[in-house]
């Protein structure tokens, strides 16, 4: 009977000596995936943090460049009978165009106008023509 007991305790110690032995190397392999993911998840975000962080400074870079040309776009001002009030053309910018009762007050609409269509041109994602720069002879 000793012997049925000391057997009985042997497998009951042995199986659970292989129960910890497989139980303890799937939990050690599941924080080593954890890990792992951990690792790929935080570069995958600095990435796309990164690459936010570019976009933004490209685009205040844009948009800081242009503002400081726009009062190098010419402004073509002629006085219309017909509409009788200046009209403003902007001839690097298609289609900017504005008006005004005054000389001065045409200048300053023409200005707001050349703002507009720049930001517009941004927000769209179209292609902003730099100011012609004349040059004299």
């Amino acid at each position: 009977m000793n012997n049925v007991l000391i057997r009985e305790n042997d497998q009951i110690k042995n199986s659970t000596l292989e129960h910890n032995a497989s139980n303890s190397e799937p939990d050690s392999l599941t924080s080593l995936n954890f890990l792992i993911l951990m690792v790929i998840v935080l570069y995958i975000v600095s990435l796309i943090l990164n690459r936010e962080k570019h976009d933004d400074e490209e685009k205040d870079h844009r948009e800081n460049n242009h503002e400081e040309d726009i009062d190098k776009y010419s402004m073509d001002i002629q006085w219309s009978n017909e509409d009788n009030a200046f009209i403003v053309t902007v001839p690097e910018l298609p289609g900017c165009m504005t008006h005004g009762s005054t000389y001065v007050e045409a200048a300053k609409q023409g200005r707001d106008a050349i703002e507009s269509w720049i930001s517009a041109s941004r927000d769209w994602g179209d292609p902003i023509p730099p100011p012609k720069i004349a040059t004299f002879a």
